[in-house]
């Protein structure tokens, strides 16, 4: 390799290495959920995560926050794994925000998770199911 001949392989470090593995657990975690025969909507809800935080959402490093009580079967597949999610009181949490910053956001759903742009594991299960969806 010269300055004027780069390396033509391609590499990767370890972040992409360690992103690309976890992004793969994920699909297949999905695939055993989809086994488990959940709902139609279900599964549209968990494809909407992926639509909504898959090139980090809005401003590129976005945190959803998402109705608990719309993702049953998803949640509990994931109770007892590093992945698991904790649920919390949305209306409390933003209340408390907006009264920390003086602002009038709407509040969060009362069950509330919340998923990151950052989180190759979930993004890796919601494209799985997206794919799902879309092959439909």
């Amino acid at each position: 390799m010269t300055a004027l001949q780069p390396d033509q392989h391609y590499s990767l470090d370890d972040f992409r290495h360690t992103w690309l593995a976890e992004e793969g657990d994920g699909w297949r975690a999905a695939i055993l959920w989809l086994a488990t025969s959940p709902t139609r909507h279900e599964v549209s809800e968990v494809a909407r995560i992926h639509r909504d935080l898959h090139d980090g959402g809005v401003t590129g490093c976005d945190t959803a926050h998402y109705d608990a009580t719309r993702y049953p079967t998803f949640l509990e597949f994931l109770r007892g794994s590093p992945h698991e999610r904790e649920i919390t009181d949305g209306g409390a949490e933003m209340a408390d925000l907006n009264a920390r910053q003086g602002t009038w956001y709407p509040a969060w759903p009362k069950e509330c998770f919340t998923v990151s742009f950052d989180e190759a594991y979930l993004l890796g299960f919601a494209a799985a199911c997206n794919t799902a969806v879309r092959m439909r």
